[in-house]
């Protein structure tokens, strides 16, 4: 029906398999092949009536969190919950909209175009949407070979070596990461959703981003925020990572009450830092002391056992305690990070675990082939 009617999607293609490959709550995944090429095809469609049952759904959750607030004016002005729901009303209802999709890979291709043009992220690359065959609810793009990354991460050495075609598992990632680090300053929107299902190693070496229908918009405000705080946080300048914050309209209120927050808030940044800091150093402490204590039992000098500085019992309440002076901070000084914030931190999320499990030994913060965009 999408296609205009079945003598008409058998123009277009000569085989549809009827076994999806992959299936999820919006849509699921078909291979077919073109009719006049020949070649292989994906077909992502969406299920019948999805964005209908998602707004329908949506919306009764939007209006009970407005009842709460309406019975509580406080809940709006502490969390934004019926915002909150909003914004992500609004996430994912786009993601029933494939031309919508379709725009967010062209735009990601056209910045791989560019960047390769001058000699960047030729390892990376989007597969190619057939336009001309693709509706609002039907997305036919070229088929990519290869594993997910979620498959490749099960894999042992040698068979990582060969799914890569040598290239090295830090070099993979550290491409992957730079390529959307720059897209987040490069592109109108960025790919939000990166977990190891949504990135393909190809049987070529190249590693493939996919599923472009979850996607996070930055201002070019906030982008020059976002900039500043990475630029302050490393040299501990407080005050100016708290403007940051203020400038990427992470604190509630007008904006003489948020320029009002700046130097309260640099000085809690700072008592924050020095908290966790020395929180870390006692963690490495007992590490060491516990090591210390093992070798000291198997020796005969009883001396050489070293004196107990802290048990675990310690360790969780002082997280514990930690923890809950982040949320106080937060709540006193009307923090709220945007959308947007939130989805790059979980997408960073989502890159250091692949760094763990695929070059433990990097560290992104000082390698030199990391960039510092945004890390």
């Amino acid at each position: 029906k999408e296609l205009g009617g079945e003598a008409r999607v058998k123009q277009i293609f000569a085989s549809i398999e009827e076994e999806p490959l992959a299936s999820a709550s919006i849509a699921q995944v078909h291979r077919g092949v073109l009719r006049s090429t020949g070649e292989n095809v994906v077909l992502k469609v969406c299920k019948p009536d999805v964005a209908k049952s998602l707004r329908t759904d949506l919306d009764a959750v939007y209006l009970a969190c407005r009842a709460f607030e309406i019975f509580d004016p406080s809940l709006e002005q502490r969390v934004g919950l019926s915002g909150i729901i909003q914004d992500a009303r609004e996430a994912i209802l786009a993601e029933t909209d494939l031309e919508q999709e379709a725009r967010n890979m062209r735009e990601f291709r056209n910045f791989l175009e560019r960047s390769q043009g001058q000699g960047v992220f030729a390892d990376v690359c989007v597969p190619r949407v057939y336009e001309k065959h693709s509706t609002k609810k039907v997305l036919v793009m070229e088929e990519l070979r290869g594993i997910s990354l979620a498959d490749y991460l099960e894999g042992d050495v040698t068979f990582k070596a060969a799914a890569s075609r040598g290239q090295s598992t830090d070099a993979l990632i550290i491409e992957a990461l730079n390529a959307w680090i720059a897209s987040v300053a490069a592109c109108e929107s960025f790919h939000a959703d990166v977990h190891a299902g949504n990135l393909f190693v190809l049987w070529d070496g190249r590693l493939a981003f996919i599923d472009f229908g979850s996607v996070g918009r930055i201002s070019p405000k906030t982008k020059a925020s976002l900039e500043s705080l990475a630029y302050c946080l490393p040299r501990q300048d407080w005050r100016g990572a708290a403007s940051a914050l203020v400038g990427m309209g992470a604190i509630m209120g007008t904006d003489e009450e948020a320029r009002g927050v700046v130097d309260p808030l640099a000085r809690d940044l700072a008592y924050l830092t020095e908290r966790v800091d020395a929180l870390v150093q006692d963690m490495m402490t007992m590490d060491v002391n516990v090591t210390a204590a093992s070798l000291g039992a198997l020796s005969a000098d009883p001396g050489a056992l070293p004196p107990p500085q802290l048990n675990s019992l310690d360790l969780a309440e002082r997280i514990n305690r930690l923890v809950l002076d982040v949320v106080d901070i937060a709540e006193k000084r009307g923090l709220r990070f945007p959308r947007e914030f939130a989805l790059l931190i979980k997408q960073m999320l989502y890159f250091d675990r692949f760094v763990q499990e695929l070059a433990p030994e990097l560290d992104v913060l000082t390698d030199d082939r990391v960039n510092k965009q945004f890390t």
